[in-house]
């Protein structure tokens, strides 16, 4: 009992190995009345006795295992041609009418039973008409110049877009220019403040220091207001009051009030020296 137990499963296990494993590369979809291919590729063409192709249900060709192949002399007239080796199986087909079709691919024992089966479904499709055909192509061609026309706006935009980019920049360049040039003058007005400043403070410095020399070399100074209302005075004819000069000087520049004290120290030295000589003479 054991040993036909042992018996049946070593023969199960051995028709189990032997059954042959194989793939169908085909494609998918294909042009009505036009040449296409598919290949059969097994793992072992000796596992089995013979290998059918058949279309849309009709056996086309037998592929035995020593790699010889027979055609059907009544279905296999879209057959082309047809290759074996290396454990491939390669056919070349045209004629197929627009519409799915199926191809099976089986594999037999001596008995004709069936060890293994795959099949698949084939679309043929009608070739395009020459007028749809021409339709589509000028469609493609105004896609294409709508694509140029597009294409070249858009260089137009970033074309200016760097030209706004580039005049910005001038923009803050000149405005941090402006900001220097206004720099510049905000520190030439405070220069010249100081300037202002020191020139009044000269001024000050000059008319004392003349009120000084006017009162030790006995000028008389600058008339009241009660004759100035009246009009010059006998004493004032001989010499102008210095410090009627000074006061007017205070109008002028730092420049201008600097020559201005220069000339009247000149003067009030040369009439020092003047009197100091007449005065000798006398004694």
């Amino acid at each position: 009992m054991n040993t036909r137990i042992l018996g049946s499963l070593g023969l199960f296990l051995l028709l189990g190995f032997s059954v042959s494993g194989f793939s169908i590369i085909a494609p998918e979809k294909v042009v009505a009345h036009a040449s296409w291919d598919f290949r059969v590729e097994f793992d072992l063409l000796d596992s089995f006795y013979v290998t059918e192709v058949l279309l849309d249900g009709k056996s086309v060709l037998l592929l035995y295992s020593n790699y010889t192949v027979v055609l059907d002399p009544f279905n296999s007239q879209k057959v082309v041609s047809t290759t074996a080796f290396d454990k491939k199986l390669f056919v070349n087909m045209t004629g197929l009418n627009s519409g799915s079709h199926s191809l099976v691919i089986q594999t037999k024992d001596s008995g004709n039973q069936v060890l293994s089966s795959q099949n698949q479904t084939i679309l043929v499709i009608e070739p395009l008409s020459t007028a749809f055909e021409g339709d589509i192509l000028a469609q493609i061609n105004a896609l294409k110049t709508e694509n140029d026309s597009l294409q070249e706006q858009l260089d137009q935009a970033n074309q200016k877009i760097l030209a706004l980019e580039q005049e910005l920049s001038n923009q803050n360049r000149k405005t941090n220019e402006q900001k220097t040039e206004l720099k510049n003058l905000s520190a030439l007005v405070d220069l010249l403040q100081q300037k202002q400043a020191s020139s009044m403070e000269f001024d000050e410095g000059v008319s004392q220091q003349v009120q000084e020399l006017e009162s030790r070399l006995g000028i008389p100074g600058r008339a009241s207001d009660g004759q100035l209302d009246q009009g010059p005075s006998t004493q004032g004819v001989g010499a102008a009051p210095l410090t009627g000069l000074v006061t007017q000087s205070g109008s002028f520049s730092w420049t201008t009030a600097t020559i201005l004290s220069l000339v009247i120290l000149v003067v009030i030295i040369g009439y020092t020296v003047y009197r100091h000589t007449k005065e000798k003479k006398l004694y």
